[in-house]
Order: structure tokens, then C-alpha cells, then sequence
């Protein structure tokens, strides 16, 4: 199986883990394309690969993947996107279904993964996963809520019926739930210790986030993450779908 895991900086928690547990999965191949959210906004689909329109992205890209500047479709059994702005939005219980429904189209609308799959499939029948942002690390001077959230799985299916209506085709595949606490946060274990991604030789890739940031997850949240991701790709994706799908557009 072969994937091509596209992202900005939340890409950092499934590369780290990745690198961690590559050898526990000798069938697996992955190759990590990473850069800021916006930069890769622009790429373009065209002629059967996801290309950066300018030098500086085909840069981040060749650095964080090993030397490749696109991504070519045939390539691959799957492309996953993980983060590129798709948030899960925090409901309660208590908002309006109209509420609700803006505040599912908003991050839909918003968010990058999504652009990039609905162009892809317009040209290309690959099998598309789509990883959301984690949900926020809740500080320790976080005061919980006495309010009743709505439960994370519910609100992962509304935006995956709304992007399943974009894009066609697709698999969206949330944080683990073990990961999910009731108020719709992270415990904050899951984000002590996270990196930053490196995208150029100037950096080190070891750099920690600061204390204040709560948005990104370390290499023990990517290795559950991971735990979800491959039993879902590998049904999907039958031992022989990616064989054939690449004889079909050789004959084609």
C-alpha cells in the first residue's frame, strides 16, 4: 500500500509516529508533503498529478517527501490530507439545529483538505481520506463546562455527509475516540512535547511548540491516529485495487 500524505503543520504527529512505527508495517510505503495550509491551497491538478503552482512550495515539498515536488496520482493506492484547516467544531447541546448545520458548513467551507480533494476527484478516482484538526488541548487553568456537548462521532458525521456532497467519493476519518474527552477537548498529555514540522533544511525538525499552543498534537497522539488510519485504508483499498487501478490507466 502506498500513500501520500498531504498537510501543514499537523502533519508533524503523523510523521514523527510514522517514523516510529515504519518498521511494524513493511507493506506500507508513505510519503509526507507538507507546507503551510495556504501554500498548499494553490497547487493545481493537472495531467494527473497535484503540483505547486512556485519554487518555494516544490521546495517544502522535495524536502519533506525526499525529493519529490508533486504528486503523481498512479503513483499511489491513496492520497490523505491531515489538517488543512478542516476543524470539528465544539457544539453544545444546547444550540439550534441551524446553529449547528452553520457551524458544520463554515468549517467545511474553510477548510483546505477539502478544496483539494473535491479538484482531485474531478479528474482522478483515487480513494481520498481526509483527517480533521484534533480538537484544542485543554489547558490546566481550563474550567470544564456544566454544559452537555454533542458527541464527537455525530458531529464528524455531519461534516462527513457535507464533504461526502462536495467531493463524492470520500472517507473521513476523525480522532480517535479514546482521545476524545466529553467536553470536546484533548487532555493535555496528548499535546506535551509536539514538534513542529520542518519544511526546509534550515530547520532542525526537533523544535517544540510553545507551552501555549494547544492545536497540535505529538507522536503518541499520531501513533493512535495511525492505530485508526491503516485497518481503515487497508479495507478500502482490497490487495489487488491498487494493482489494477494502475493497469486501467496504463490501458486507458
Amino acid at each position: 500500500m502506498r500513500l501520500a500524505v498531504i498537510g501543514n503543520s499537523h502533519l508533524a504527529m503523523l510523521k514523527l509516529s510514522w517514523d516510529r512505527i515504519a518498521v511494524r508495517h513493511p507493506a506500507v510505503g508513505v510519503r509526507f508533503f507538507g507546507a503551510g495550509a495556504h501554500a498548499v491551497a494553490a497547487c493545481e491538478v493537472h495531467d494527473g498529478r497535484l503540483e505547486p503552482p512556485e519554487a518555494g512550495l516544490a521546495k517544502k515539498f522535495a524536502f519533506t517527501s525526499g525529493g519529490l515536488t508533486a504528486i503523481a496520482f498512479e503513483d499511489y493506492d491513496a492520497l490523505v490530507y491531515c489538517g488543512l484547516l478542516l476543524d470539528v467544531p465544539r457544539l453544545d447541546a444546547r444550540m439550534s439545529a441551524a446553529v449547528r448545520e452553520a457551524a458544520i458548513a463554515g468549517a467545511v467551507q474553510a477548510a483546505v483538505s477539502v478544496d483539494l480533494a473535491a479538484r482531485v476527484r474531478a479528474v482522478s478516482g483515487i480513494p481520498q481520506v481526509i483527517i480533521p484538526n484534533p480538537l484544542f488541548a485543554a489547558r490546566p487553568e481550563f474550567i470544564p463546562s456544566s454544559h452537555r456537548m454533542l458527541a464527537y462521532a455525530s458531529i464528524l458525521e455531519a461534516i462527513a455527509l457535507r464533504i461526502a456532497g462536495k467531493v463524492g467519493q470520500v472517507t473521513v476519518i476523525g480522532q480517535p475516540e479514546a482521545l476524545v474527552r466529553p467536553d470536546l477537548l484533548t487532555d493535555l498529555i496528548w499535546k506535551t512535547g509536539s514538534t513542529r514540522l520542518a519544511t526546509s533544511g534550515d530547520a532542525t525538525g526537533t523544535e517544540g511548540h510553545t507551552r501555549r499552543d494547544v492545536k497540535h498534537m505529538n507522536a503518541d497522539f499520531g501513533e493512535h491516529v495511525w492505530s485508526d488510519l491503516l485497518p481503515r485504508l487497508q479495507a478500502l483499498l482490497p490487495a489487488q485495487h491498487g494493482e489494477e487501478r494502475r493497469r486501467q490507466a496504463v490501458g486507458s
